[in-house]
């Protein structure tokens, strides 16, 4: 459709949509340029109607507890999870390497939950956390209610994340759902990104084994050089999430399953 962005343009061999694109994509963040129809703005982090968060650090919200301990991590989804994998420098890896704990790192960018892409990317390999980001690119290919829905229904029970967070959790994992991190320009190719971070936070709300981790305001436009572009962290950006990710995960630690 014409009303949605066109916000990546791919440089590499790897495909590239939304702000879940391939490594190394370049994304145009004029601040002239202005809104397309469909798009929208992030201005209220882990939105207004959360509930009180369990725990939080430096702008990353825990609305309810992660069950620990934190013995091995899995992470699948998009490239909010890959971005800067090739230098061993995405949140996943370094979160492992912070918390001194094995890491299978299968998120790719590019990576979409219809297609049953980011399902396919799970592996059952013992993690005792998997962490889980997905929507983005959804939402930037078909900017509809209608595939919100697909994604995650409005009473957060059904959609393709709640098949794999199902799957995840019946091999006895917590899922942990991440959301994005607030664009440089605050500016979202789509209405209904809120909307999927409130379905989510609704989802981690419901179930023991199941939490969503918002990330918003973890780093923010007012730290360019945590960006690599509009929607990807830098390597210190990666590093600055992985850091706050890890001071929640380590509370954790001092609870049991």
């Amino acid at each position: 459709s014409s009303q949605i962005r066109q916000l990546v343009q791919n440089s590499s061999t790897r495909s590239s949509r939304l702000g879940v694109s391939a490594k190394g994509a370049s994304v145009s963040t004029a601040p002239s340029r202005k809104a397309e129809p469909n798009s929208g703005l992030i201005s209220e982090p882990c939105l207004p109607s959360s509930p009180k968060p369990h725990s939080s650090a430096g702008g990353i919200i825990n609305i309810l507890p992660v069950i620990g301990p934190v013995t091995g991590l899995q992470s699948i989804g998009d490239s909010f999870l890959d971005f800067n994998s090739e230098t061993g420098d995405s949140i996943p890896q370094l979160l492992g390497r912070m918390l001194d704990v094995p890491v299978s790192h299968n998120a790719e960018g590019g990576a979409a939950l219809g297609g049953r892409d980011i399902q396919r990317q799970y592996e059952p390999d013992g993690a005792s956390h998997v962490l889980i980001s997905g929507g983005g690119n959804d939402l930037a290919a078909e900017c509809s209610r209608e595939n919100l829905d697909r994604l995650i229904s409005a009473d957060g029970t059904s959609g393709y994340m709640v098949d794999i967070v199902d799957q995840v959790t019946d091999d006895g994992a917590q899922a942990l759902v991440v959301g994005y991190f607030t664009p440089i320009n605050r500016e979202v190719p789509c209405e209904h990104f809120e909307e999927l971070f409130g379905r989510y936070r609704l989802l981690g709300s419901r179930r023991a084994d199941t939490a969503f981790i918002c990330t918003l305001d973890s780093i923010t436009p007012g730290e360019p050089a945590l960006y690599a572009d509009s929607i990807h962290p830098s390597p210190e950006g990666s590093a600055r999430i992985a850091a706050k990710l890890a001071g929640l995960l380590r509370q954790a630690r001092t609870r049991q399953r």
